[in-house]
């Protein structure tokens, strides 16, 4: 499975979130490639410091060390890239993007499944948002089912028993953890006799979808940039990941359109699959579609479908930087407007919540809590407990002069300790709220009431786009809060924001 090929030697300039989560996320399919060390700015010569096992160096010290390449994963790439090549004397192409990253290691590694006939196995189907896409890209699609495996609609299954009878080049497994790769094989093996070089892991195919493969429909010069959810991630980081894609769209003359239809996320409901966009029950985006629908996108027009495995987190951009976030409000403005059936349920949440507090200034709150806290999902940021919270919205409540307090959150004990601290003062929706969420991610959990999912996603909506109403803030680093800044029309008048840094690959340390 493979061939022998040279190794790409990178070094990776940054050592947050975004370096982290190439580390976590995207390893699998950098197949060949060797991360030589990191390059901190903050990083003080002669110390002894290490990231994910490996050195980390000053950029000074750069000058000793041989590599091909430098990708920066950071928010300051810009001036980075300056340092680099000014203040280094660097050649700027020894800088990488990590698509370029990607088709890199893709073109080394050299395993096609372009327009293969490939069959899924693994545990999670929900967790793979690529598989109608996939079928786009290879000549066909069908699930391997096997007992207690998830079912996925409008995707071809056969039993695990009848595999023999497929014609098939390759059998892609889903499952990244070793232990799980060794199960799915072994039952490949008992139940099929399939050949072990019929058997693909993830980080020998995942690169072939790394980086932009074009659908093509017809032969006008107008091209459709499709951009995919994560499965997992809530309404405000999808906001702010489409707006990037959109970004990016822009930049390379293409169109950029949302698919929540054919793809997998926490607010499509089974039955609408590949019937509903649900990314359209929210946001209208008939400017990107020119009033198409999804299937007429696909059917009609020139189509790229990216990677979302390359994918980092610049999320920190619009807080840290006011030209980013001023760039990413006119993106907001251009694509996306506010559902009108969603305008109203806002605005009539707004009276509601704000009925009494007159012309009197409003604190808003944001408490992440749930699965959050319990999970500490590696390289988010830290969030603060909520004695913390409370602490610091009582201080600053009194250093503001507000009288009201406002606060959004999905944490229904959360919410019960500010009701018990803060009274008739506090504010806040009427929602779906969670307790005791374990190790369990807000996703994972399925409620029993009528179309949950869209209400889940209008809840949360309203939830950030009453700070509107609101004068200062306090939260942590998440993205209601990220959200809430880029929909607000107005600056807060003062903000104070936890940075307790980020959680690391352990559960109980941070970084």
């Amino acid at each position: 499975m493979g061939q022998d090929v040279n190794r790409t030697r990178i070094i990776i300039w940054g050592t947050g979130g975004q370096a982290g989560g190439v580390i976590n996320y995207n390893k699998e399919w950098l197949v060949n490639v060797d991360i030589i060390c990191f390059v901190s700015n903050s990083h003080q010569e002669g110390t002894e410091e290490l990231f994910y096992n490996r050195k980390v160096i000053s950029p000074q010290e750069l000058k000793g060390k041989s590599f091909d390449y430098i990708l920066i994963l950071s928010s300051y790439i810009e001036e980075i890239r300056i340092q680099i090549t000014s203040g280094l004397g660097i050649p700027a192409g020894k800088i990488i993007t990590m698509e370029k990253l990607a088709e890199i290691s893709v073109k080394c590694f050299g395993t096609d499944i372009i327009n293969k006939k490939v069959l899924l196995y693994g545990r999670e189907y929900s967790s793979f948002n690529y598989i109608y896409h996939l079928q786009k890209r290879t000549s066909s699609v069908k699930i391997i089912n096997a007992l207690g495996n998830e079912k996925i609609t409008g995707v071809s299954s056969i039993s695990i028993n009848k595999i023999v009878r497929e014609d098939y080049d390759y059998i892609l497994l889903l499952d990244n953890n070793v232990d799980e790769r060794k199960e799915l094989c072994r039952d490949l093996r008992l139940a099929s006799n399939v050949s072990e070089d019929k058997i693909l892991y993830a980080g020998q195919w995942l690169g072939n979808l790394a980086y932009e493969y074009s659908i093509i429909n017809n032969n006008t010069d107008k091209f459709y940039y499709c951009i995919v959810p994560r499965p997992h991630d809530g309404l405000m980081s999808l906001l702010l990941e489409f707006l990037r894609g959109c970004a990016y769209a822009s930049g390379n003359g293409y169109v950029p359109f949302v698919d929540m239809q054919y793809s997998m996320s926490l607010y499509i409901e089974e039955e609408t699959y590949g019937k509903v966009n649900a990314w359209e029950q929210f946001f209208s985006q008939v400017l990107c579609t020119d009033g198409k629908s999804i299937n007429e996108i696909y059917s009609k027009c020139n189509v790229i479908v990216p990677s979302m495995y390359v994918k980092v987190n610049f999320y920190r951009d619009i807080y840290e930087k006011k030209d980013a976030l001023m760039a990413m409000k006119a993106l907001y403005k251009k694509y996306f407007y506010m559902d009108t059936v969603v305008k109203d349920y806002i605005n009539k949440e707004s009276r509601e919540v704000f009925k009494n507090t007159g012309n009197q200034s409003v604190m808003g709150c944001i408490y992440r809590g749930t699965d959050y806290t319990s999970i500490k999902p590696a390289n988010h940021m830290v969030q603060p407990d909520i004695d913390e919270f409370i602490e610091v919205c009582d201080r600053k409540r009194k250093e503001w002069g507000c009288r009201y307090i406002y606060i959004a959150t999905e944490d229904a004990d959360a919410l019960g300790k500010c009701i018990g601290h803060f009274g008739s003062s506090l504010l806040y929706t009427n929602q779906m709220r969670y307790s005791g969420t374990g190790d369990k991610f807000l996703a994972q959990i399925h409620n029993t009431r009528e179309n949950d999912r869209y209400l889940r996603g209008i809840e949360y909506l309203a939830a950030v786009a009453l700070f509107e109403k609101t004068d200062y803030l306090v939260s942590g680093q998440n993205g209601a809060f990220y959200g809430t800044l880029l929909l607000k029309e107005n600056s807060f008048k003062d903000m104070y924001i936890f940075d307790k840094g980020k959680y690391a690959t352990t559960n109980n340390k941070y970084i």
